[in-house]
């Protein structure tokens, strides 16, 4: 039988912190938040915190921050084996409003063009 575990081809290293961190606020609203480590001086603390409010504007906080992303920066890629037969699964249904929350922000993410139907 052939393996076809995409995370095997496709594993990378993960990329641990040296640090503890803790969540800090940059932004206006509660989840315009990134995370800092614990080890600063209190100055330098500030001063980063500082850099990052008045920078708020480079942050991606939804999908229409980053309208028409490079296909070279990321893109998703299926690990299916061409000689592998596909096999057609049962339409899975969901319930009214969930179907129309997921019509929505699929919306989102056209009109952001965030994505695209190919």
């Amino acid at each position: 039988m052939i393996d076809l575990n995409p995370i095997e081809e496709y594993h990378q290293e993960q990329i641990e912190p040296t640090e503890d961190l803790k969540e800090v606020c940059i932004g206006g609203h509660p989840h315009q938040t990134t995370k800092i480590g614990t080890s600063l001086e209190p100055k330098d603390e500030l001063a980063l915190t500082k850099l990052l409010r008045d920078n708020l504007d480079l942050f991606a906080w939804k999908p229409s921050n980053m309208p028409e992303i490079d296909p070279s920066v990321v893109s998703h890629h299926l690990a299916v084996s061409p000689g592998i037969k596909p096999v057609l699964q049962r339409k899975r249904k969901l319930g009214k409003e969930r179907r129309k929350d997921v019509d929505d922000e699929v919306k989102k993410l056209k009109d952001a063009r965030f994505i695209s139907e190919i």
